[in-house]
């Protein structure tokens, strides 16, 4: 048997071996709706035979005698293809959470994870920080690498390490590799490819096509570019419909202006303008739209962050104040400056160095009011948005365990609901989003969301409230938890409940109530009424998108799938998939054809 022979044989075995997990991995992505919503395309392939051996071959020729069919980590390869720049390291972090010993596990651990790109972090298309963000997440620097291209080629890869038996119960270790890029990188690293390496490649001296190709990727960077200008600004444009609470005051605007303005010697210039910095921020509240509402908030920022300077810099009026004025007025400066960061972003590096900004003025004010229960709330909110669950989940219950000492708050005030809906909703994330113990997690989600249902709330917070209980029910139904026990008698009754009083008085995005209904139905097989509720979602969000693309209101539905990546936000894009999936005709499976990755 010859060389090529042997190695040949090795690699039908591998390959062999490989059929199956591929199959598996294929099917499970496909059927992620959060891959989904970031990632428009999937390619997935086994390396020919053939190509293996030249593998194999190659390496051995350049100076590694030792390399066998073992040390190929892309026998079985996948690419996700982002239709977003932006979207590259949210796909990562889904792809990550299919890594460790729980139930959704494929992989046991990663091998390797390498960023490819050739921008400095301080341009607008670096993607660098982010990725790193995900890598450190899933404490996974020890193996994260970063590499320059010559080409400007920008992706990232992971190699994963999945276990295999042979026909034999052989047990081995094989790397399984996957790309992540977006859809305009794709596109130039495809015809870069071809032209390199394809059958039809271009001359060898690539001297005289080198700077087209140079010039293309310029072109391509600017196309990146311009889409995320376009989905920002249609992000901005959106209606978001933060929870009623987000922006509920602990105090009305009218009880700590009449409080504030008793300060002795505050000059009456001072006054007014404090007086005009709490009215921008009361009509930034009431605005859904987030190009109306986020300006005003900017306005926001700008005042409280002037008054707090004059006040931090010990403006000659405040000698006439007491200290605990003065400890009082910028207590509440600050508090609202926090605030008004927390909602006036625009995404990108704003949004992160507000948030950032926020989480350190609540932390401040945590050290030094040791029974202040709103400073923790916040902040856990502000955590929240930065996707550090756990530590949100932390501050939540910091703000429980003191929320009795806080003289402000009385036993019906709406904050005790409010913090046991919240906390709900950051253990159903630390559950689904970073997988931490997730049966408990989710438990204890329906468990404080339960409480929060007894304690006195508005009738938009119970919708609220109602609409989070039935999903994180419906959650645990779908992945068969043992240990969380839902009567079916209750799970019917809350659906009920909350279709009730959507049907009563649609909220403002009535989608999210249409989606978390269309889905209880679909659990408990009421056909009938998921198909409604799916109708009811696709219509709200099917105007969305026509408004934001500005495309006709009679769009066929699948047309406005295409639109739908642009337009919609990640959790809009879960609903409508979700609704075309209960609204589709039952059709035979199909196996994908994808062109193969290299």
């Amino acid at each position: 048997m010859t060389e090529a022979d042997q190695i040949k044989f090795e690699a039908l075995s591998l390959l062999e071996c490989l059929k199956e997990p591929h199959r598996k991995i294929v099917s499970t992505l496909e059927d992620d709706q959060r891959l989904r919503v970031v990632c428009y395309h999937m390619k997935d392939r086994l390396k020919r035979p053939n190509r293996i051996v030249e593998k194999v071959l190659e390496r051995r020729r350049a100076g590694r005698p030792e390399y066998s069919v073992d040390h190929i980590t892309d026998a079985c390869g996948f690419r996700l293809i982002a239709l977003f720049q932006s979207d590259v390291a949210a796909a990562l972090r889904q792809l990550l959470h299919y890594v460790g010993d729980h139930a959704d596990a494929l992989f046991p651990t990663v091998r390797e994870i390498r960023f490819y790109g050739s921008r400095p972090v301080s341009d607008p298309l670096s993607i660098e920080l982010e990725v790193e963000k995900v890598v450190d997440e899933c404490d996974l620097r020890q193996i994260y690498a970063r590499e320059t291209k010559a080409s400007l080629y920008s992706s990232v890869h992971i190699v994963m390490d999945l276990n295999v038996a042979d026909d034999n119960g052989v047990s081995r270790v094989v790397g399984i590799e996957f790309q992540v890029r977006s859809a305009f990188e794709e596109v130039w690293g495809e015809i870069d490819h071809k032209l390199r390496y394809g059958p039809n490649r271009g001359a060898i001296d690539s001297t005289s096509w080198d700077k087209h190709l140079n010039a293309l990727k310029a072109l391509t960077d600017g196309l990146i570019q311009y889409v995320e200008v376009i989905r920002g600004q249609a992000m901005a444009g959106a209606d978001s419909g933060a929870p009623s609470n987000d922006t509920k005051p602990i105090e009305t605007t009218d009880t700590v202006l009449s409080r504030l303005a008793r300060i002795r010697g505050m000059p009456n210039a001072f006054a007014e303008r404090l007086r005009e910095a709490f009215k921008v921020r009361d009509t930034a509240k009431t605005l859904v739209k987030g190009a109306e509402r986020i300006p005003h908030f900017k306005d926001g920022i700008k005042r409280f962050r002037m008054l707090l300077d004059e006040v931090e810099g010990g403006t000659s009026w405040m000698h006439a104040a007491s200290r605990a004025d003065v400890q009082e007025l910028r207590y509440w400066l600050r508090l609202e400056l926090a605030f008004c960061l927390m909602h006036g972003d625009g995404g990108g590096e704003e949004s992160r160095q507000n948030l950032d900004e926020a989480d350190q003025i609540y932390a401040g004010i945590e050290q030094e009011l040791a029974t202040d229960a709103v400073s923790r709330f916040r902040r856990a909110q502000v955590l929240r948005r930065k996707n550090r669950f756990g530590d949100s989940v932390d501050r939540y219950r910091a703000a429980l365990a003191v929320i009795d000492s806080d003289p402000r708050i009385d036993q019906d005030h709406w904050i005790h609901a409010a913090l046991h809906r919240h906390l709900g909703f950051a253990l159903y994330m630390v559950a689904v989003e970073e997988r931490k113990e997730p049966e408990t997690n989710l438990k204890l989600a329906i468990e404080c969301t339960s409480k929060a249902l007894t304690m006195p709330m508005d009738v938009r917070d119970r919708q609220l409230c109602l609409n989070n209980l039935a999903y994180y029910c419906w959650e645990a139904r779908e992945r068969g938890y043992s240990d969380i026990n839902i009567d079916e008698d209750d799970f019917r009754r809350h659906v009920a409940d909350l279709r009730a009083l959507v049907d009563q008085d649609p909220p403002f995005q009535a989608h999210t109530s249409y989606d978390t209904l269309c889905r209880c139905y679909n659990s408990l097989g009421e056909r009938a009424d998921a198909v409604a509720m799916a109708q009811r979602s696709r219509a709200i969000l099917q105007e969305a998108v026509c408004a934001r693309a500005g495309v006709p209101e009679d769009t066929p539905p699948l047309r406005i799938t295409g639109y739908a990546h642009t337009y919609l936000s990640a959790d809009e894009m879960d609903a409508w998939l979700y609704a075309m999936e209960v609204l589709a005709p039952p059709v035979s499976p199909l196996v994908p054809s994808t062109p193969n990755p290299r």
